[in-house]
Order: structure tokens, then C-alpha cells, then sequence
């Protein structure tokens, strides 16, 4: 008898891994953002330091990368209704060095929670996000092909 699952897949199930490479988000030249939502636990906490690692650079032509970081939420108008509109706080921007190899980097963030807290309460909401936003460093040079994967950020307090 065959078993119908072996080997690695039954490794990632054990230990836990397998939802974690599901949500990845990955940037590429044609849709250079993503997020990831933040759970209760994250705001309610304010962590003060953001882990976010790069885990796969696919660059062949060395485009020099700056990558954006915002917490994104969606205000609330005076009635206490979204907006529909979404407003971005930054977090810090980061760059790969060399341009085709994985990074991780650490990044302050409690600046960025001490803003989102004083922009609305409604802020506070399952509706707030991590943002990654790519750009070329040189914005006159046109795309090459480029695809960036981001593992689910990690939030400490040191």
C-alpha cells in the first residue's frame, strides 16, 4: 500500500510550516504590492519591532529595488462609516544589497503604531494591513522581470 502523503509534506503539516509558505506575499514587476492583514492580537499588542524577511529574489537583471513599508488603514468619515479610501503610515523603507539575493530586516515600528492610534479609533479595526510596495530605485528604467516572495512578518518587542 502507498501512503498518500510522505516525505516533506508530512514534515511541513508536523511542524506547522505549511500554512506559514501559504501566505507569503509575492511582489513582481507587474504587481509591485501586497499585504498581509493584521490580526487583533498585533494591534491590540503594538508590538515595538517588525521582522520581515525576504525569502526569494528573482533579479536577473540586478534592477536596484527600494522597498516601502506602511501600516494601511481605511479612516473612518464623522458619521463613523469607512471612507473607502485607505490612508498609509511609513514604516521604514528597505533595499536588497546585492539586488538578487534574500534579506531579512528588522524595523522599528512603535512610531508607526503611535500614529495609527492617534489617526482614529476606527483604525483599530481587522481592516489594518502591512504594506509592501516595490519600486525601481531608477524610475526612468523601465521594469525587468522581478519577483520578490515576503514570509508572514514577525512582531517583537525586542
Amino acid at each position: 500500500m502507498k501512503p498518500v502523503v510522505s516525505g516533506l509534506p508530512v514534515a511541513l503539516l508536523l511542524f506547522g510550516c505549511l500554512p506559514a509558505a501559504l501566505n507569503t506575499v509575492t511582489l513582481t514587476d507587474a504587481k509591485p504590492s501586497g499585504f498581509f492583514p493584521l490580526p487583533e492580537k498585533v494591534l491590540a499588542s503594538a508590538p515595538r519591532i517588525l521582522s520581515l524577511t525576504i525569502t526569494k529574489v528573482v533579479n536577473p537583471a540586478g534592477t536596484a529595488l527600494d522597498i516601502a513599508v506602511y501600516l494601511s488603514f481605511e479612516p473612518a468619515s464623522a458619521t463613523g462609516r469607512t471612507t473607502g479610501r485607505r490612508e498609509r503610515i511609513l514604516i521604514g523603507n528597505i533595499s536588497l544589497y546585492p539586488p538578487g539575493h534574500p534579506a531579512g530586516f528588522l524595523m522599528p515600528v512603535d512610531e508607526a503604531f503611535g500614529k495609527l492610534e492617534a489617526a482614529a479609533p476606527a483604525s483599530h479595526s481587522s481592516n489594518v494591513r502591512l504594506l509592501i510596495e516595490m519600486r525601481r530605485v531608477h524610475a526612468r528604467i523601465p521594469w525587468t522581470p522581478v519577483e520578490l516572495v515576503v514570509a508572514p512578518p514577525a512582531w517583537r518587542e525586542k
